[in-house]
Order: structure tokens, then sequence, then C-alpha cells
């Protein structure tokens, strides 16, 4: 089942961060860290968004999916909305969504990729050229 894989990797991570001590391998670390940040990022988004269109949030005793990615992730909802909006704006830009879930581009560039390619379509392609 996908949850105990993804609880697997979460606890290997948690044992990695315990005991790591910084040295040589650092940029090799720095840029491990970038690739499981932009999927963990992907996936954020997608769950979330899935929570707010089955409006799952309330079961929990929040009042909308952001709070609720709030409250678990520990960020204020602000950011958690930002997220949301990305993902809604992704469902009509399937270049940049399959760059995303692909793990090529950051949850900061994906959000102003989308910002600008939902208000000119057209631009999409240029855009993750640059992004590159």
């Amino acid at each position: 089942m996908f949850t105990d894989e993804l609880t697997a990797t979460g606890d290997t991570l948690e044992a990695v961060a315990r005991d790591w001590e910084p040295g040589s391998d650092s940029e090799e670390v720095m840029a491990e860290l970038g690739r499981i940040r932009r999927c963990t990022d992907v996936l954020t988004a997608r769950a979330l968004q899935h929570i707010a269109d089955t409006q799952s949030f309330v079961v929990h005793g929040d009042r909308s999916a952001a709070e609720f990615c709030g409250r678990v992730l520990g960020v204020g909802s602000d950011e958690a909305k930002r997220v949301l909006a990305t993902a809604n704006r992704l469902e009509s830009l399937p270049e940049t969504e399959a760059a995303f879930r692909a793990g090529q581009l950051s949850a900061q560039q994906v959000a102003l990729i989308a910002e600008t390619a939902v208000r000119n379509p057209a631009l999409e392609t240029e855009l993750l050229e640059h992004a590159g």
C-alpha cells in the first residue's frame, strides 16, 4: 500500500535527519534534498487538492482544506491556500503539471509559471524552458 511506503520513507528520513553529520557529502545531500522536496511538494499539492475537493477536512474539525494542511504541516494557512490555488491552476496547464509531477520544478517555480500561464496559456512552454 502506498501509505506504507510513504511511512517507511518518512521513518528513513527521520533517522537520517537525526544521525547525519555534515561533511564532505553536504553538496550531494543538498542536491538529494532538493529532489525530495520537489517530490513532497507534488504530493502535498495533490493531496491538498483532493482534501479540498472531497471536503474531508470537516471530519478532522477544520473549517477548510487550507486550515487542515496548515495544522498538519505546521505552516500558515496562507501558504496552504497558495499551494491549493496553484494545484487548481495546474488543471488547465498539462505541460506544467507533468513537469511538476516529474519532480523537475519546485513549488515556487510552478506557482510563478501557473500564475502567468493561466492568464496567457501561449506562454506555458516558454516559461517551462526558462525554468529548466
